[in-house]
C-alpha cells in the first residue's frame, strides 16, 4: 500500500507543532517558576530588611530604602505574572501537547480503511475490537465521556486539527 501524502503531511505538521508545544510550554513553565520564586525569596528579604533590630541609626535609612527598593520589585515582579501569565500559559501548553500527542499516535495507528476515509472526505477514529469491547458507563441515560472513547478521541483530533488550521481536504473550487 502506498503512503497517503495527505496523512505524511499531517504527521509532519504534527510533529512540527509538537516539537513547538513543548519548547514554549517548557519556557512557560521555567518563567512561571522563576517569577514566582523570585517574588517569594525578594519577599522574605524585605521581611527580614525591616524586622531587623541593632542596627546603627546612620544605616536603618539605608536598609529602608533597600526594602522600598525590593519590594517595588515584588510589585513589578507580579505586576508581570499577571499580565503574562505564565503559569496559565504553562497549562495551556501542556494540554495542548498532550492532544497533539494523542493525535500523533492516532495518524500512526492509521489503518487503510482509515487512509480511505480520509482520502473519501470524512475522518473517522479507529474501529477495532478493543474500542467496541470496552464497557460505556451510563449516567441519567447519556453516554458519559471517557478519555478511552474512541469518538472522544475523534472529537478531540477535530477541535485540534481545526485549532492548527490543518485541512485534509482541499477545498474544492
Amino acid at each position: 500500500m502506498k503512503p497517503n501524502p495527505k496523512l505524511q503531511l499531517l504527521r509532519s505538521q504534527l510533529v512540527a507543532s509538537l516539537d513547538s508545544f513543548q519548547r514554549r510550554r517548557k519556557q512557560n513553565k521555567k518563567k512561571a517558576f522563576l517569577v514566582y520564586l523570585g517574588a517569594t525569596a525578594i519577599s522574605a528579604v524585605v521581611t527580614v530588611l525591616l524586622g531587623l533590630q541593632g542596627i546603627p541609626d546612620d544605616k536603618v535609612v539605608y536598609i529602608r530604602n533597600i526594602a522600598l527598593l525590593l519590594s517595588a520589585t515584588v510589585t513589578l515582579l507580579t505586576g508581570f505574572d499577571t499580565f503574562f501569565n505564565h503559569r496559565a500559559l504553562w497549562v495551556r501548553y501542556t494540554q495542548t501537547a498532550t492532544q497533539l500527542l494523542g493525535l500523533q499516535g492516532f495518524s500512526m495507528r492509521c489503518s487503510g480503511s482509515s487512509q480511505k476515509l480520509i482520502d473519501g472526505g470524512r475522518i473517522s477514529g479507529p474501529r477495532n475490537r478493543a474500542d467496541r469491547s470496552r464497557p460505556t458507563r451510563r449516567r441519567a441515560g447519556r453516554r458519559s465521556i471517557q478519555p478511552g472513547n474512541s469518538r472522544n478521541r475523534l472529537h478531540d483530533a477535530i477541535r485540534v486539527l481545526v485549532f492548527l488550521r490543518i485541512k485534509l481536504i482541499p477545498e474544492t473550487s
